[in-house]
């Protein structure tokens, strides 16, 4: 796991793999610079809900990745359902 693992606590077990996967295709490659999609959340109860957020790659002023970021909003929907 790439440091900075904080994000593992939100992201539901079954889908832990494919996300480490994208954040590392992501800091390769990052064409696709923001995101938007509902998300699944693991939440502190133990349920799994989808909230409307936002993926984005952060790179410098080259162009290099150097991080990524989420930002959720309410429960609610974008009408992008990629991990269903």
């Amino acid at each position: 796991m790439p440091s900075g693992g904080g994000s593992t606590f939100i992201v539901p077990e079954a889908l832990r793999a494919a996300h480490w996967a994208g954040f590392e295709r992501a800091m390769r490659h990052p064409e696709i610079k923001d995101m938007a999609a509902d998300l699944p959340v693991l939440c502190a109860d133990g349920t799994v809900r989808e909230f409307a957020g936002r993926l984005l790659a952060l790179s410098d002023g080259l162009g290099v990745a150097i991080g990524a970021m989420a930002i959720y909003t309410d429960p609610g929907t974008t009408g992008l359902h990629p991990f269903s």
